[in-house]
């Protein structure tokens, strides 16, 4: 019998709540959870109402955003993409046009043209200016990353793949860069390229760059697990989670251990199994002895044998 979709969107929702915690801190008030978030800069109140698709709301914050002199190559993406996503391309390449009169030689300015051309289609006129970027900056990143999508679009595999491995050295934090890379070797039906890189990584000790990898192939596993829970394929589900945790060990990752073992908790208590359950909660409270999920699971009374 398969779980109920309540049930589903339970074990979904507290395995993604772990990933949360590691964000925001929370506390327990008159026995409710509650996030303590921060206050939030500009930035981040537009790139959070951009990561929301409140393309109207993070507008106005991003128009004032890009109009400071040191306005970087992140803060013209999240305004690309904010006018891409409200379909509002022309108004965002007009104001790009009026701000490089007074900033001729700001890379990223030139990079924000670069993405609105790429995301309209016009490959020719988007290599142009991400050229002119790159000729600016040599190490911006995210030139490197949309010079590597267009040559992925041209059929153009190995080349992206040094232009995305560049991105990447120079900014090992950015997500969409493995993510990218993942992709690539996909669309080359070489996904195994991939895991290859990642074990190299590994190999050399270079923790920053495996991490980015690790994420990716994480996120992967996540999906599966809850594809195969779904399924009431428990076992599989149980698998995914396990190849998750050793992912996370083998970069000492703990913000991504925490919620997998966890996860573990909570599948084996579903099968039936405490003592397994018990044993991964313990675990947990190892790493976050204020983890109040995990806490509230544990049983005192239980006897290990």
């Amino acid at each position: 019998m398969r779980p109920t979709l309540a049930k589903t969107a339970l074990f979904i929702y507290l395995t993604v709540l772990q990933f949360l915690i590691f964000l925001h801190p929370i506390s327990k008030a008159k026995g409710n959870l509650h996030f303590k978030l921060p206050n939030l800069t500009q930035k981040e109140r537009a790139n959070m109402a951009l990561a929301r698709k409140e393309y109207e709301k993070a507008i106005p914050d991003f128009v004032q955003l890009v109009q400071e002199k040191n306005a970087d190559s992140y803060i013209f993406r999240g305004f690309v993409k904010t006018f891409y996503g409200a379909d509002r391309i022309d108004e965002a390449d007009a104001m790009l046009v009026h701000l490089e009169k007074n900033n001729p030689n700001s890379s990223a300015l030139k990079f924000g043209q670069g993405l609105s051309a790429f995301y309209q289609g016009k490959l020719d006129r988007a290599e142009s200016y991400i050229k002119s970027s790159l000729k600016m900056d040599s190490e911006n990143a995210l030139s490197w990353n949309v010079w590597s999508a267009l040559l992925t679009e041209q059929g153009g595999y190995e080349d992206a793949i040094k232009k995305n491995w560049k991105a990447i050295e120079l900014d090992p934090t950015e997500r969409i860069f493995f993510e990218n890379l993942r992709a690539i070797c996909k669309r080359m039906s070489r996904p195994g390229l991939f895991v290859k890189k990642y074990k190299e990584q590994l190999q050399k000790d270079d923790k920053s760059i495996a991490l980015g990898f690790a994420k990716v192939l994480a996120r992967e596993l996540r999906q599966e697990g809850f594809k195969r829970y779904a399924q009431n394929d428990l076992d599989s589900a149980i698998k995914s989670f396990l190849k998750m945790e050793e992912l996370y060990k083998e970069v000492e990752y703990i913000p991504g251990i925490v919620p997998a073992l966890f996860s573990l908790g909570l599948l084996y208590e579903e099968k039936g199994e405490k003592k397994r359950s018990q044993l991964y909660f313990q675990e947990v409270l190892k790493l976050n002895p204020r983890h109040l999920q995990a806490r509230d699971k544990i049983d005192g009374n239980f006897q290990f044998k």
